[in-house]
């Protein structure tokens, strides 16, 4: 896990990023910290416990390793992705705007909010009409050059959506659900900025796979479990209080100075893993 927590990216720094004002969390149990937990910092949270989890239990990664037919750092990398990415439909106006004075302060009292039809079903919409069409993210889990695209890209939607999906059942996107009536350019810059910052990361956790088996189907259930247990682990604010977006210089130090750190001693010392 120390590799992990050394994961730097030198590409955003929170004072200009667009994202870093979307609130993730807005319950706090303590009442002298902050109000709310910036949602890039609560998905960071998130993808700490699911690596910490493979890392505390070398059965757990080899069960992966061999559902999916990846090698272990492919692994630990597709994990990092997919557990990153598992609030992504938050950025919806229509999620932000359940916190009426945080969405006041970030769209104006009268902002546009947009049908809401949950975060799980805004977020994979958001995944299927637009970032799993970019090469970036093709290249984070696949590396350059990937061949078989298409193949390529249904073998890390199964991942990408069960981590979406961790509220319960994917629901069918219906046909009248359009990206654009959920959200506008300002909060798709957000999510970009946000996805830049995230695959900048990946990039010294774990490895792209060269030639991902395209059926990852039952590999699925796994990572939905995965799923489950981390924002479960990473929405408990004894191990993960809330941060103001202030408090840390950019993502990557958020990562490195708090995320990774505080998921490790949880998933050792509360997993007690046998030696194997």
């Amino acid at each position: 896990m120390a590799g992990i927590a050394s994961a730097l990216s030198d590409r955003d720094t929170v004072s200009s990023s667009l994202y870093i004002n979307h609130w993730g969390k807005a319950r706090p149990v303590a009442g002298d910290g902050p109000r709310w937990h910036p949602l890039a910092y609560h998905s960071l949270d998130v993808a700490a416990v699911g690596c910490a989890l493979l890392d505390a239990d070398p059965r757990l990664l080899a069960r992966l390793a061999g559902v999916s037919g990846l090698d272990e750092a492919a692994v630990l990398r597709w994990t990092f992705l997919a557990l990153a990415l598992h609030d992504v439909g938050k950025f919806a106006p229509a999620f932000q705007a359940k916190e009426a004075n945080l969405f006041a302060a970030l769209f104006g009292a009268d902002g546009w909010r947009g049908p809401d039809t949950g975060h799980d079903q805004d977020g994979r919409l958001l995944w299927n009409a637009r970032l799993n069409e970019r090469e970036n993210v093709l290249e984070a889990f696949a590396g350059r050059g990937a061949g078989r695209q298409h193949h390529q890209r249904e073998a890390i939607s199964a991942w990408t959506e069960s981590a979406i999906c961790h509220h319960g059942r994917p629901r069918a996107i219906r046909s009248d659900h359009l990206l654009a009536d959920r959200f506008k350019a300002e909060h798709l810059a957000a999510v970009d900025d946000f996805l830049a910052a995230v695959l900048g990361l990946a990039q010294n956790i774990g490895c792209a796979a060269d030639t991902p088996p395209p059926d990852q189907r039952r590999t699925s259930w796994l990572v939905a479990g995965i799923a489950v247990l981390a924002d479960w682990i990473g929405s408990n604010q004894d191990w993960f209080p809330y941060c103001g977006p202030e408090d840390f210089a950019d993502l990557s130090a958020y990562w490195r100075e708090w995320a990774a750190p505080r998921a490790v001693p949880w998933s050792r010392t509360r997993m007690k893993v046998p030696p194997v």
